[in-house]
């Protein structure tokens, strides 16, 4: 067997990229520039470096579509200079025919990605020489990491020189402006890195990369295009407007790949089974996501059957005043997808359906097919924001909230799936644990006032299910006319004897709570006020199954 030279690479600083902009169309573009970044960005790079080979013999000695891939032939061919063995959210793993080789091609690499971000994104690379296909692939990727994380600690700290002269700032990152766009009041002066951004999303023509690749049939894609954020949370008529944005992050993923390499023979068979796990769950994430977008666009098909307007009149109805909510275009869904990278999932959406969207993929995920018998699971986090509020900072928010859901599945022992979900009227400071300290804690009693995050999957006793809140949260809206329920806010946010005051008064009008009747609170903690917050931003989708149409949910 062949001996070769391994290439562990890592992009660093991709959340920075995407999401420091405040426009749409800079986030989506600067989305298709980290799509292509081992897509296109390192096949240039091996292209440059075997030139002199026509496409046929370029493909000879390159091994590109790694998912097509089964054996490594690099270990048995001598002619194979490079195979590509996985690559996908950040990361990729690369074999050389030798290290001389590896570093020449990293060189080019790291020059395309510098030149395409205007220097924002970094590329961080460790090797491991004569490496042969029976090699223990645990110990040999445990020497890479391990590597990369010394060479990742010795990189210059990521701060570029912004202006050595009296500059003007571009009007969407606050970078140093070097072009200058548009004309009259279309006048906007622009860094480097948002040119580029922008380039990258006027080149996709409407349908950009990610829906084209997630979205592969005509259904699903007529609906999901490229809305602007504004347009995603409008609700003119009511006069609050939300944005929904959701971040999803699988629980454990490392742990599980590993122990499905683990029960490779050696290292080739650890390579297949490493292509064949890591597609799949990037295969598992993308079908889920695909399921929910189809299934939500069938809501909005089904007003067209008459049959069906005739035969469900009722939930027709329910779906018309549902539908009435959204002022879009026809063919357009309150929804945009921003990111897929393996178990990494952000999307866009009106934030008065982010809840029932997001527990509607984390249910699909927890019952879909599994990874050598061990189920998927995910946490979530789902910043519910004005459509203005700066958009970099609702995603730094729902990353926080996901590790927040992570954090109390972990204190749970759970693998399920957990969310956590922040209201932001105003300005929110950069901590989230210091702004609940304050916000949602009682004024006198310092009771907490968060009861959150929930577990979606019922994995976790009844009381933190978000299955259970919904029951309490259907409750009230039956039962409590809208002022007492604003009552019981101030209460609750006030003191326990307050609220045990306003409680005993409901209760002598025949309304009471179906849960800690005498008080609202339990141990210092109530349930109600997650849910009372809910009221002016939570919607229910009128999912449609089976039964309700006589077909198939289109997939």
């Amino acid at each position: 067997m062949l001996p070769f030279c391994l290439a562990l690479y890592d992009v660093t600083g991709i959340q920075n990229f995407i999401f420091s902009s405040k426009k749409m169309k800079e986030n989506i573009g600067a989305s298709l520039i980290v799509e292509k970044v081992f897509e296109d960005f390192l096949r240039r790079a091996l292209r440059e470096e075997f030139g002199e080979l026509d496409e046929e013999e370029f493909s000879k000695n390159v091994c590109w579509d790694w998912k097509k891939m089964t054996e490594l032939r690099i270990a048995s061919r001598s002619e194979q200079k490079a195979e590509i063995i996985y690559a996908g959210g950040g990361n990729a793993l690369v074999a050389f025919r030798d290290r001389g080789l590896a570093v020449s091609v990293t060189r080019r690499f790291s020059c395309r990605v510098m030149e395409e971000t205007a220097g924002r994104l970094e590329v961080a690379v460790a090797y491991e020489e004569n490496v042969h296909s029976g090699d223990d692939f645990s110990e040999v990727m445990k020497r890479l990491r391990r590597s990369l994380d010394r060479c990742k600690f010795a990189m210059p700290l990521s701060i570029p020189v912004l202006g050595l002269a009296v500059t003007r700032d571009g009007v969407t990152d606050g970078l140093p402006a070097a072009r200058d766009v548009g004309e009259g009041k279309s006048q906007e002066w622009l860094s480097d890195a948002a040119f580029l951004k922008r380039e990258a999303a006027r080149a996709e023509n409407r349908i950009d990369r990610l829906i084209s690749r997630i979205f592969s049939d005509e259904y699903s894609r007529r609906y999901v295009s490229d809305l602007e954020l504004d347009r995603l949370g409008r609700d003119v008529e009511n006069g609050e407007s939300f944005l929904g944005i959701v971040h999803i992050d699988g629980n454990g993923m490392g742990k599980k790949l590993d122990g499905y390499l683990a029960k490779a023979g050696d290292f080739a068979e650890a390579v297949q089974r490493l292509r064949q796990g890591s597609k799949q769950v990037s295969e598992t994430y993308e079908k889920v996501f695909i399921d929910v977008v189809n299934e939500l666009a069938h809501i909005w098909e089904m007003l067209k059957d008459e049959k069906f307007r005739q035969s469900h009149p009722d939930k027709c109805g329910e779906i018309e005043k549902f539908v009435g909510l959204f002022k879009l275009d026809a063919g357009h869904l309150p929804l945009r997808p921003l990111i897929f990278a393996g178990d990494d999932v952000t999307f866009a959406c009106d934030g008065r359906i982010a809840f029932d969207l997001t527990t509607r993929f984390l249910r699909k995920l927890y019952d879909s097919e599994k990874l050598d018998d061990k189920k998927f699971s995910a946490c979530a986090g789902i910043a519910v924001v004005k459509p203005h509020f700066p958009f970099w900072r609702a995603y730094d928010l729902a990353e926080k909230l996901c590790a927040s859901a992570k954090c109390r599945a972990r204190e749970r022992s759970s693998d399920g799936c957990w969310m956590d979900f922040q209201i932001v009227y105003t300005g929110l400071p950069a901590d989230l644990k210091d702004y609940r300290s304050v916000k949602y804690t009682t004024m006198h009693d310092k009771h907490s006032l968060l009861w959150r995050p929930y577990s979606v999957c019922d994995e976790c006793g009844k009381q933190y299910t978000w299955k259970e809140a919904l029951a309490h949260k259907n409750y009230l809206d039956e039962h409590w006319p809208h002022s007492k329920i604003k009552e019981l806010r101030e209460a609750l946010s006030s003191s326990e004897t307050a609220s045990k005051l306003l409680l005993k008064e409901c209760c002598s009008r025949g309304m009471e709570l179906n849960a800690e009747p005498d008080t609202g609170f339990k141990n210092g903690y109530t349930r109600w006020y997650d849910l009372l917050e809910l009221e002016d931003v939570y919607n229910e989708i009128p999912w449609l199954d089976k039964e309700d149409d006589g077909k198939e949910v289109h997939s």
